[in-house]
């Protein structure tokens, strides 16, 4: 559990990026016309979460901004993400129907790396360097050496997951296939 923490992420495109423990739970998104905050209302992170049993400043909301005009609606051209309740569930029903997910994979996998590589920088007190391109720290093989370890428990292990609910039997396996 991380109970204080501040990270800085810089972007090659110049966006940075803040994680800080002070920071309300949610998503801030900062532009040249504003901001914008998101968050799950009061729905709250994991149990491990340091901050989980804190109060919820219900009134404020789930979603607001520094001016009401970028929350207008969409017009009907707008492009506009498909639903979806269960990321999860959406995740490996399109992997058995072999169509993209909700959340584009390539995003989704850039988002788990930065989380991923915050994670491991909340254990070193120095800056890390990311190299997006080798998935891996630069010159800091004590922070590499963090990328893999086994599943904490059964049920997150993927490959044994996907052999439970049929996934190995209907695609193959990386690991079965030689590939």
């Amino acid at each position: 559990m991380h109970r204080n923490y501040h990270i800085e992420m810089l972007y090659p495109n110049g966006v940075r990026m803040i994680l800080d423990n002070s920071f309300e739970n949610g998503l801030r998104f900062e532009g040249t016309e504003g901001w914008v905050f998101c968050s799950r209302g009061a729905v709250r992170v994991t149990s491990s979460d340091g901050n989980a049993n804190e109060p919820v400043d219900a009134t404020r909301g789930p979603l607001r901004s520094s001016d009401r005009k970028i929350l207008s609606p969409l017009g009907a051209d707008a492009k506009r993400w498909p639903a979806s309740s269960n990321h999860y569930l959406n995740w490996l029903e399109s992997i058995v129907a072999r169509r993209d997910p909700v959340a584009p994979v390539d995003q989704a996998a850039r988002s788990l790396e930065a989380c991923a590589a915050a994670w491991i920088g909340m254990k070193f007190n120095h800056k890390l360097t990311w190299n997006p391109e080798k998935e891996a720290f630069v010159g800091d093989d004590q922070a590499n050496a963090m990328r893999t370890r086994e599943p904490r428990k059964a049920e997150y292990d993927f490959i044994r997951l996907m052999k439970r609910i049929g996934l190995v039997q209907r695609l193959g396996s990386p690991h079965t296939t030689g590939q």
